[in-house]
């Protein structure tokens, strides 16, 4: 399997591992919007769009922080790692495998489009984080290949007050 292929189940364990995105309701507070653009020829294009509550979730051992959404069969998990005591900034995306960048995030998303269930790991464009009154927003912006299909979608991801949690959690892969 390419790396491509083993990023999309990274966000999958990294939801299951952080306890994020089950049958328990989030937190108030924190919301999500999220819109996926997939081309379909030259000159149409399909948009998925989707809005949920967001919930936030430290990782312990210095591994960063997970903020995510789950509504029906989309939802969006972004892993932020800061390489420092700082999560306000900008970040670019990083693969799975990237072991070198201190200062990355992964931004997976994955959304109902024609009946298919699909997902996608943001490689290109860049992470914001915002830090404002014990809460925290990020907007995400690139694109990725989105599979099943192997089609280059743009997504645009909206995280807007969520509060910055106090305790930790174990992001540590799931078997």
């Amino acid at each position: 399997m390419t790396r491509r292929c083993w990023a999309l189940p990274l966000a999958v364990a990294l939801a299951s591992a952080c306890g994020l995105g089950g049958d328990e309701a989030p937190p108030s507070g924190g919301r999500l919007r999220a819109a996926v653009v997939r081309p379909l020829a030259d000159t149409l294009r399909d948009t998925v769009r989707f809005a949920t509550t967001a919930e936030a979730a430290q990782c312990d051992s210095g591994r960063g922080l997970v903020l995510d959404g789950v509504v029906g069969g989309n939802g969006v998990l972004v892993w932020v790692r800061p390489g420092d005591s700082t999560v306000a900034g900008e970040y670019t995306y990083a693969t799975r495998l990237d072991s070198a960048s201190r200062r990355s995030a992964v931004v997976a998303v994955r959304f109902v489009a024609s009946d298919v269930s699909r997902g996608v790991t943001l490689d290109s464009g860049r992470l914001d984080v915002t830090e404002r009154g014990g809460a925290l927003s990020a907007t995400a912006r690139g694109s990725g290949l989105a599979y099943p299909g192997a089609t280059r979608v743009a997504v645009e991801v909206d995280v807007l007050d969520v509060p910055i949690p106090r305790d930790t959690v174990s992001c540590a892969r799931a078997p």
